[in-house]
């Protein structure tokens, strides 16, 4: 009986050797700058073309404006000038320019005080004050040599003549309060508005109906108001 034939026995198959590493891929190097031309649209391509006319004729040009004019200047105008005042009423016309000048140079505290001055004396060499007993107070205050220094200088811009002219202020007392006729501009304001409330008093009177009230009714006047 022959013997059996061995089994054949399974052999492992061999390890397969090391692939050999792969060199790594090769990065292409990236370009630092890319320049890209893009071809501007012609006016066939829906952009309208800007067309310029010539003027027919000339072109006129503006007037030259001078420098620091305009309505951002804000430098007030040059009080006219006047000369020194011949007679009392030019005097008292050229004390109230001065005390405008004060006003629309806006010197409201000065303004406040001159206003209650008399004017006694006016030459090419002298301006002289005088305060009314009851406001010893304002011409204290006006006599002080600040107020005399800025009153001057407004008082050269208006009369060029009176350059090294002397201001002065004078108190007065209870009786030259009362003499002369010299007024500061507020008295013969208000000695103008009583004597035009009087007149109007008077002419109320005399009115033909007012008369006619009082000698049908039988009645008195107390009082009588005006506007003045």
């Amino acid at each position: 009986m022959a013997a059996a034939a061995p089994a054949p026995v399974a052999s492992s198959p061999a390890a397969p050797a090391p692939a050999a590493s792969a060199p790594p891929p090769r990065i292409a190097p990236v370009e630092a700058e890319r320049t890209s031309s893009v071809a501007a649209p012609s006016p066939s391509h829906g952009v309208a073309s800007r067309s310029t006319v010539a003027p027919t004729g000339p072109v006129p040009q503006p007037p030259p404006v001078a420098s620091g004019s305009g309505p951002h200047a804000e430098r007030p105008l040059a009080a006219p000038t006047m000369g020194v005042p011949s007679s009392p009423a030019d005097a008292m016309s050229a004390w109230n320019a001065v005390l405008a000048q004060l006003e629309a140079q806006r010197k409201v505290s000065l303004f406040g005080l001159f206003q209650h001055a008399r004017l006694l004396t006016w030459t090419k060499d002298t301006l002289d004050l005088g305060y009314p007993f009851d406001v010893h107070a304002m011409g204290e205050m006006a006599g002080e040599r600040d107020k005399l220094d800025e009153l001057r200088a407004v008082l050269r811009e208006l009369v060029p003549e009176m350059k090294a002219a002397k201001i002065s202020v004078k108190l007065l007392d209870a009786a030259e309060s009362q003499q002369g006729d010299a007024r500061s501009v507020l008295e013969a304001s208000r000695e103008r508005g009583a004597a035009e409330r009087s007149r109007r008093e008077a002419e109320a009177r005399e009115h033909p109906i007012t008369r006619y009230a009082l000698q049908t009714f039988g009645a008195q006047i107390k009082e009588i108001k005006t506007d003045v």
